[in-house]
């Protein structure tokens, strides 16, 4: 071996390249000039390729770059040994650099050919273009779903508020109207006694039968504000609430007056619920007549029945509903709608927008508080010079969870009109 090689570093019985050329000028600078801008090209590209690849640590087939660097810096050499062997005849050291470009250019083709299939697997530009344009719509849907459901929780955080500062309405209210409903039973016992031992004297008789009459009015006023903090007595029973809507509907025309027209879509399949029917009747009439007073001028009052399921998703949102079946009674009207800025607040106490000699401001509230008590939901859509539409969600009862009495009571409640 050692022999081998002290034979290829042996320049001695050799001629420079240059001989061959018969060391004409032209031929002679032109080789070397070629050679020279060949190599030194040759030694800039692999530096470019070699620094790309380890900028950019994610490409993959790195070491395909990385060899094919190292192949064309060998290529470089060869062409600056033939200027080199132009004049000295280095031949040996100048064909071991060719053999080891031959190496090199042979494992380089090698690992490019099989790299291939998996090189047809990377995206084209155009598929680039479209998997970004896909990209920027997802982000954009998502933003979009963040965006909705951002809104989503502020409402839902807004109901809830709404909610318990209700309940807490409620709770304050109750209490109060409980007290001062067992002051004015006393009150009215005692005015009840005094004007029966009062009937001789005219003038005292009089003054106590006014005060009768106005402590039966804060009684009835107690009993609204017991209504909203639901706690007033209640006799549920087994109800046919559209039978109740078409009795309603009858003594409705006489109270609303003939310029509002009433019109009833009734579903004949709706479920069954247990509920205190003069309760219900007292919560629509007060609806009615609400309407009424939106129209001042006439229009129309529509009273629909219908079964709905409200799903989780809706509960979500309304954080006092369960999730379930019920039966729903759609009063609608064709008035001046209710204005945005006071709708979140119509269900409370004692607020109203009407005139003080036109309302209390507690029919809502008892209709509210009647609803609530009995596991119900209701809820509210309104626009300005539309109408508004109130929706009443009573709790679905299977038949076999009724029992026998209520259906009897049933049908002796109805089964005289």
């Amino acid at each position: 071996m050692s022999d081998y090689l002290a034979t290829l570093f042996n320049a001695d019985g050799f001629m420079p390249h240059g001989h061959c050329f018969l060391w004409l000028p032209e031929i002679l600078w032109l080789h070397v000039v070629s050679d020279i801008v060949i190599g030194l090209s040759y030694y800039s590209i692999p530096f470019a390729i070699i620094y790309f690849a380890f900028k950019r640590q994610d490409l993959p087939f790195r070491y395909v770059f990385l060899l094919f660097g190292a192949f064309i810096v060998l290529c470089g050499a060869t062409h600056f040994f033939s200027v080199w062997v132009l004049w000295y005849p280095d031949y040996g050291p100048e064909g071991i650099v060719k053999a080891l470009t031959a190496i090199v250019s042979v494992i380089t083709a090698v690992i490019v050919w099989k790299s291939i299939p998996a090189a047809l697997t990377l995206p084209s530009p155009l598929q680039l273009q479209e998997m970004n344009s896909k990209l920027k719509q997802t982000n954009l849907h998502i933003e979009q779903e963040v965006a909705k459901r951002t809104a989503e929780l502020g409402d839902s955080e807004r109901k809830l508020q709404q909610s318990q500062k209700m309940e807490a309405i409620g709770n304050l209210t109750g209490g109060m109207a409980h007290d001062f409903n067992n002051q004015l039973s006393v009150i009215i016992g005692n005015l009840d006694s005094l004007d029966e031992h009062l009937e001789e004297n005219s003038e005292a008789h009089q003054l106590a039968q006014a005060s009768l009459k106005a402590a039966l009015r804060g009684a009835d006023l107690t009993r609204r504000l017991l209504a909203f903090a639901r706690q007033q007595p209640l006799q549920p029973r087994a109800t046919d609430i559209n039978k109740l809507i078409e009795d309603i509907a009858k003594l409705l025309g006489r109270i609303l007056g003939e310029n509002i027209k009433i019109f009833l879509s009734l579903a004949p399949d709706i479920w069954q619920v247990i509920i205190d029917p003069v309760q219900l009747d007292a919560a629509l009439t007060n609806l009615a007549t609400n309407a009424r007073d939106a129209m001042p001028k006439g229009g129309n009052l529509m009273i629909t029945t219908s079964n709905r399921h409200l799903d989780a998703e809706y509960a979500a949102q309304h954080p006092e509903v369960t999730a379930g079946d019920y039966a729903m009674i759609e009063v609608s009207d064709t008035g001046n709608g209710i204005p945005p800025e006071v709708i979140g607040r119509i269900f409370e106490p004692f607020f109203t927008t009407k005139a003080r000699d036109k309302g209390t401001g507690l029919g809502l509230s008892m209709v509210f508080g009647f609803i609530k008590q009995s596991n119900g939901h209701i809820s509210v859509y309104s626009e300005a010079g539309s109408g508004t539409t109130f929706r009443l969600y009573l709790t679905r009862v299977a038949a076999k969870e009724i029992p026998e009495t209520n259906l009897h009571a049933t049908v002796s409640a109805y089964g005289g009109q």
